[in-house]
């Protein structure tokens, strides 16, 4: 590095330090003159200032330091929430326009890369891929039709500003992931994920005395009746038991998958710690949705890793599934929770969802293709509630199914655009792990099973997949390694191709 580049990086290092600063004096200083989602949308302007000159100085270490903090940042939660309206009194997913943790680390960036593109003119990668953002946008035109049209449409169009940020957060990823080597941060920035939200999943169950509901300003999870005997189902930062399952569903493979190929080495050993207590939050989050899809997304992935490894996959499946019945075994007999949740009288729940799908489908059967509107399920749902139990009068909740849910309230177009992204997800993940190796091996199984456990446990949980920021950064992830492992293979050709020519003139010269 010359004399000049050093100190320039030096000079932009300390004006993102002084831009730190600035930032914590500016903190103080509009604290008391202006309502505080102003004050901590300014700080954290100018703190996404700092970051953009420290990511200029420091280049693809602070990208990848960038992603790994974005990554983190999803379960925690925290936000502020321009907009938000107090007092609704019914159900929704939207409710003002959020700017979140992950969207601190990674807009700085995006911003970044849009300066590259239309300010600075660089060669920047830019592709829209097509097969992608043209499922991606016809849910979204089919989302703002439907939110336009609706009584309420604020609700519609803060759902609107998530789902148009996730869409900008894939088309960055896919664009700008280039280095393999940054998935070793993410897996440990997955690794770390799962291990904060394992410990406070085990306190708050085994304690509850540090990360309460006080502390962390919002719900930690919900007692359970289940015949004579109470619960805590816990939600970590997640607010909702099922939530924490579902995030840690989608993480688990991959790291699991990372955790295998370290082989054995103290590094090894924490990540394996770490998804322990991942996993044993799981059970405490009592979710009996979640348990099944990460079984069935890991017996599939078990299969798949040894078959990829050369190994007998079928004998290593029975004993992955004889561990698993081993676990099983384990907690139905050490614990009363896990066993009540299963045996005992649940008062109705799962006699609730059955009665919530029949709502479901009576809506979905009067509105095939436009549906009742865009985040206004729980608004309509009494219309369409025909059960004896006039169930919609007292339960003020949208179906537990993600796909009657997208149905019900945008068409059965919606759940097939979901559908075909699906499909388009699972088999670029499949076809890429096939042809791959090392970390690209780990992340394309890693997303396609935790796709599953997303596919799976949705068929009994009502999860918002316009704002689901881990699937739209795997689904970003996978067009990034498939970009990179088509260079390799061009690489490799190359180099076969070298070696052919140089073999072949090594064969004419040996004739002469």
């Amino acid at each position: 590095m010359s004399h000049y580049a050093e100190n320039n990086q030096g000079r932009q290092l300390i004006l993102s330090l002084l831009l730190g600063l600035l930032a914590g004096a500016a903190l103080v200083w509009v604290w008391g003159r202006m309502s505080s989602n102003w004050a901590f949308f300014l700080v954290g302007a100018a703190v996404a200032g700092g970051v953009l000159t420290l990511t200029t100085s420091l280049g693809a270490r602070a990208y990848s330091m960038m992603m790994m903090g974005a990554l983190y940042g999803i379960p925690i939660g925290y936000n502020i929430v321009f907009g938000y309206r107090e007092n609704v009194l019914r159900k929704t997913f939207g409710n003002g326009f959020p700017i979140d943790i992950t969207d601190v680390f990674i807009f700085p960036l995006i911003a970044l890369w849009f300066v590259r593109i239309f300010v600075l003119n660089l060669p920047e990668r830019t592709s829209l891929y097509k097969r992608w953002t043209l499922l991606m946008a016809a849910m979204l035109v089919i989302n703002v039709i439907s939110a336009a049209n609706t009584p309420d449409p604020f609700f519609g169009y803060s759902m609107i500003f998530v789902q148009i940020k996730l869409m900008l957060i894939f088309l960055f990823i896919a664009n700008t992931f280039r280095d393999a080597k940054v998935l070793h941060g993410l897996a440990w920035a997955a690794a770390l994920a799962l291990f904060t939200q394992g410990l406070i999943g085990v306190e708050q169950k085994l304690l509850g005395v540090i990360f309460t509901a006080e502390l962390l300003g919002r719900d930690i999870g919900f007692v359970d009746t289940f015949g004579l005997e109470t619960s805590l189902r816990v939600a970590g930062t997640l607010a909702h038991p099922n939530g924490l399952a579902m995030f840690l569903n989608l993480l688990l493979p991959t790291v699991i998958f990372y955790a295998l190929s370290r082989g054995l080495s103290f590094r090894a050993a924490f990540l394996w710690f770490a998804i322990g207590l991942a996993l044993i939050t799981e059970i405490f989050t009592g979710s009996r949705g979640g348990w099944v899809a990460f079984a069935s997304a890991i017996t599939v992935g078990s299969y798949l890793w040894l078959w990829k490894q050369g190994k007998n996959p079928v004998a290593g499946v029975s004993i992955v599934a004889g561990i698993g019945v081993f676990g099983f075994m384990s907690m139905f007999v050490l614990s009363a929770s896990f066993r009540n949740r299963l045996l005992l009288d649940d008062h109705g729940t799962a006699e609730l969802r059955g009665i919530l799908v029949d709502v479901a489908t009576n809506m979905i059967s009067a509105n095939p293709f436009t549906g009742v509107g865009l985040d206004h399920y729980t608004r309509f749902m009494g219309l369409y509630d025909r059960t004896t139990q006039f169930i919609t009068s007292e339960y003020n909740e949208t179906v537990h199914n993600t796909y009657l849910l997208i149905a019900a309230e945008t068409g059965i177009f919606s759940l097939l655009l979901l559908a075909a992204i699906f499909i388009l997800a699972l088999l670029s993940s499949y076809r890429l792990f096939v042809r791959s190796q090392g970390m690209l091996t780990v992340w394309s199984l890693g997303i396609f099973c935790g796709l599953i456990t997303w596919l799976v446990h949705s068929l009994v949980n009502h999860a918002n997949f316009y704002g689901e920021y881990p699937i739209f950064m795997m689904f970003g992830l996978i067009v990034a390694m498939e970009q990179i492992q088509n260079r390799r293979d061009r690489e490799e050709q190359l180099e076969r191709e070298k070696e052919l020519e140089q073999k072949t003139l090594e064969e004419a010269l040996n004739e002469k």
